[in-house]
């Protein structure tokens, strides 16, 4: 890890600086709705939904291999971890999810990203390709972490929302 101590700077500037080196070497992308107005997780009346019982997953396209990928690293002050679980909040956020900063390791910073949400009813299957009730969508995205220093994180400025509809066959 490049780590330099930088006079002057304090808190989280500090901190972003002795960690940027390791968290921004591949692209990176913020993801959340949480600023996105009406972009929510619905059933297929458009009622927002959220809590434990709705599962959600974020996969990249890989350029290398050209199939999504939900192999993304989760950027936190000490380490990146692999995203295990994104919650779909219930309450005053019902509909919402912020999972925070995810590291791309397969696309480059600074490129364009095919960037697939999916989100299902765990009542109606364990996984997303399982569910009797689920739903997707696809957005591209510019991903941060280019240049010197580190360009902040792409951001879901296309992201719509996900409606969740019952289908009748598993997803491929």
């Amino acid at each position: 890890m490049n780590i330099r101590i930088l006079a002057g700077l304090s808190g989280l500037t500090g901190l972003l600086a002795l960690t940027a080196p390791a968290a921004w070497g591949q692209g990176t992308l913020s993801c959340s709705n949480v600023r996105l107005q009406n972009a929510l997780i619905t059933d297929c009346t458009g009622s927002p939904v959220g809590g434990p019982t709705y599962g959600m997953e974020i996969r990249v396209n890989n350029p290398q291999t050209q199939t999504f990928d939900s192999g993304l690293l989760q950027v936190t002050p000490t380490t990146n971890q692999p995203l295990k679980r994104i919650i779909v909040l219930s309450g005053k956020n019902v509909g919402r999810f912020s999972v925070g900063t995810l590291m791309v390791p397969f696309v480059p910073p600074g490129t364009e990203a095919t960037v697939e949400l999916r989100a299902w009813d765990k009542n109606t299957g364990a996984t997303f390709d399982a569910a009797k009730v689920r739903g997707a969508s696809v957005i591209k995205v510019r991903l941060g972490g280019a240049g010197q220093p580190p360009s902040m994180p792409g951001t879901m400025t296309q992201f719509t929302g996900i409606k969740l509809c019952p289908v009748d066959a598993p997803a491929k």
